[in-house]
């Protein structure tokens, strides 16, 4: 298949808005993460936040069991149900990384 240049524009527009999310982020790092009450506080919401993460994703694994479930014995099939898992399984994950990630900086 040959990509015409109408296709690219989002390949582009993905790149050049990647670049600039760095730019941001790096621009973003190079101010001071607070003092005192400010970093306290902080961190009592970054404590709070993780809480909610874990209680979270006990509940999306739960739902993700059922719903895989009811793929599994509908007309969609096993192949689907296994896709559906293996999507999960990949953006559940990604997911929790990118919380900690950009909460811990």
């Amino acid at each position: 298949m040959v990509l015409t240049s109408v296709a690219l524009i989002p390949l582009v527009l993905g790149v050049l808005g990647l670049i600039a999310a760095f730019g941001i982020y790096r621009i973003v790092l190079k101010y001071p993460e607070g003092t005192g009450k400010v970093a306290a506080i902080a961190e009592l919401i970054h404590r709070g936040a993780l809480v909610f993460i874990r209680r979270e994703y006990s509940f999306l694994g739960i739902f993700v069991v059922v719903v895989a479930a009811l793929i599994f014995f509908s007309d969609l099939g096993w192949r689907t149900a296994v896709a559906f898992l293996v999507g999960a399984g990949c953006s559940g994950p990604r997911g929790l990384h990118r919380y900690v990630y950009c909460h811990s900086s």
